[in-house]
């Protein structure tokens, strides 16, 4: 409920607008401090929306996804 996105075509990444914002900057840095690295998307001319990679070896990734979760509902 508080993302958008589209799934990506074969990619190793997403682009996912955090709705009701205007700048994700501050989640990603809350992500950051959580262990959990994703690129703000003001580095690519769309400051609501953040980058995520696929690249993280699988056992990994869900704990990430959590760990974005959590950043979701502390309000970041």
């Amino acid at each position: 409920e508080r993302i958008d996105w589209l799934r990506p075509r074969g990619a190793m990444t997403a682009f996912p607008r955090l709705r009701g914002v205007d700048d994700a900057r501050p989640f990603c840095v809350a992500a950051a401090k959580r262990g959990v690295l994703v690129a703000p998307g003001d580095c690519f001319g769309a400051p609501q929306h953040f980058r995520i990679g696929f690249g993280l070896e699988m056992p990994r990734y869900p704990a990430a996804l959590d760990l974005l979760g959590e950043t979701l509902r502390a309000g970041a």
